[in-house]
């Protein structure tokens, strides 16, 4: 039995007739740049975010730079961050010349901890990006309420949570920017690299839509120091397909989640995920605490299924932060060292999820 980690293959079977009458379309229009699909794929996804605009781009880290290049974040400025995420969310700090500021996440949701906020913010602290991991946001209310009373912009990284809810609102509508990818794996996912930028204040879409394009106002006249960040239209065509069976994915993701967790709820040794109050969740990433997580991981691999590890170093440990000095960030450290992620996707069956439970049960009980 071969497990597919995030069920890609099989969601490409439904849709792959569809698409290729779409590329035929484009083959035909012939505009592999800023074509029409990119268009009305902006106008689906401002309009299932409940946002006022949308921005695509060409992947999810470009989306967190050019906002924060459209919010004057420079050298001497500094933005808060989580401590444990991909590279991405604190890396295009450093990259405008700002200090990142690394805080400790919580046990119960692997995000940032929303007490420790205030403590960290300084006179030099311009904006937080939160960072919604694994499929489920941080509370917005509280991050929102503190930013507010600072006077600093509020970035969500929603690279894993694009369709996830808190407090009703969609995930990259919870701030005063949502940031998305659409890097293959994700929930929705294209066949190369892609990212969103989500807004409701016009000038940040003015500003971000001309950074996109090198800083252009219009051709050949350029206004700002911009990007070449364009999403291509092959790629809209793909989302623009996945968008229609997306609602009925995170259906299917929310039943599996609820099986999963019945296959494992009895196995000592491990921790699993749980939804927040206020929240729903797209469960993007089926992770879990283990005890002897490195160990479990060979185990498994041996088994032939396969598991990853989402993130084994926190973003302070990294080399190209070195210079910063480190926080105490306890949960992120222990975290870094137990949490192992099982495959999961809209498609995983359920014969599969019990080999993978009762696998694990066979490692614990050896």
């Amino acid at each position: 039995m071969k497990i597919d980690f995030f069920g890609i293959a099989k969601q490409n079977q439904l849709i792959k007739k569809n698409l290729k009458k779409k590329f035929d379309k484009l083959f035909k229009h012939n505009q592999y740049i800023l074509g029409p699909e990119i268009q009305a794929l902006e106008k689906k996804l401002a309009k299932f975010t409940g946002s006022k605009y949308c921005i695509t781009t060409s992947s999810g880290t470009d989306a967190l730079l050019l906002s924060l290049i459209s919010l004057g974040i420079t050298v001497g400025d500094e933005v808060i961050v989580p401590n444990l995420s991909y590279i991405a969310s604190a890396e295009v700090i450093k990259r405008v010349g700002a200090k990142p500021i690394f805080i400790d996440v919580k046990r119960t949701d692997f995000n940032i901890n929303e007490e420790l906020i205030k403590k960290k913010i300084s006179k030099k602290t311009k904006a937080i990006i939160a960072v919604s991991l694994f499929g489920q946001t941080p509370d917005f209310r509280k991050i929102n309420l503190i930013a507010k009373k600072y006077k600093i912009y509020v970035i969500e990284d929603a690279a894993q949570s694009f369709a996830a809810k808190n407090h009703g609102k969609m995930s990259c509508n919870l701030s005063d920017i949502g940031c998305t990818s659409f890097f293959p794996t994700k929930v929705l996912g294209c066949y190369g690299d892609g990212g969103a930028i989500f807004t409701n204040k016009k000038k940040i879409y003015e500003k971000c839509k001309k950074l996109r394009v090198h800083g252009q106002s219009k051709k050949y006249v350029y206004d700002l120091e911009g990007l070449n960040a364009k999403l291509d239209t092959i790629q809209a065509i793909v989302l623009l397909e996945k968008l229609k069976i997306l609602n009925k994915e995170i259906k299917l993701r929310g039943k599996n989640f609820i099986k999963y967790k019945k296959f494992l709820k009895n196995i000592k040794h491990i921790e699993l995920p749980e939804v927040q109050k206020n929240n729903s969740s797209v469960f993007s990433i089926f992770t879990i605490i283990a005890k002897k997580r490195d160990m479990l991981f060979n185990f498994l691999k041996k088994k032939n299924i396969p598991v990853a590890i989402y993130y084994p170093r926190t973003l302070n440990k990294q080399k190209i932060f070195s210079k910063i000095k480190k926080n105490e960030c306890p949960v992120s450290e222990e975290l870094s060292k137990k949490i192992i992620s099982l495959p999961f996707s809209a498609y995983i069956t359920e014969k599969e999820m019990k080999k993978i439970a009762n696998e694990i049960t066979n490692f614990y009980s050896s």
